[in-house]
């Protein structure tokens, strides 16, 4: 289930909404309370078969896209900057890819906002 999701180094990648990968995040949630999978094999990054690791993984996704979306209707570029460095493993790639996921919070949620 978690493909490129729940990896223990790098951020939620958000290739096509925000608002889905939020979804995806509370159905991992819920299959890890009620079928207890013995391993998760995300797509990058190590296995786990920690139940704890697992919901630390979902729980810190959730608190990243929940910051993010938080500091992009802000404008708060410092919290935007914070969460580009707070990745592990920061890079070219990996830089362009939370740039990606701070457009994609503006197409999905600039309406909500008033801000268009």
């Amino acid at each position: 289930m978690p493909g490129i999701t729940l990896s223990d180094f790098e951020l939620p990648f958000v290739f096509d909404s925000v608002k889905a990968y939020q979804s995806t995040l509370l159905k991992a949630n819920t299959i890890l309370d009620k079928h207890h999978p013995s391993v998760l094999v995300p797509g990058h990054g190590k296995t786990t078969e920690s139940k704890e690791e697992m919901k630390q993984r979902i729980e810190a996704s959730q608190t990243y896209l929940s910051r993010l979306i938080e500091a992009v209707e802000n404008e708060d570029e410092q919290t935007l900057s914070q969460l580009r460095q707070e990745m592990p493993y920061e890079s070219s790639f990996t830089s362009s890819c939370h740039e990606e996921n701070v457009q994609q919070v503006k197409r999905e949620f600039a309406n909500e906002w008033g801000k268009q």
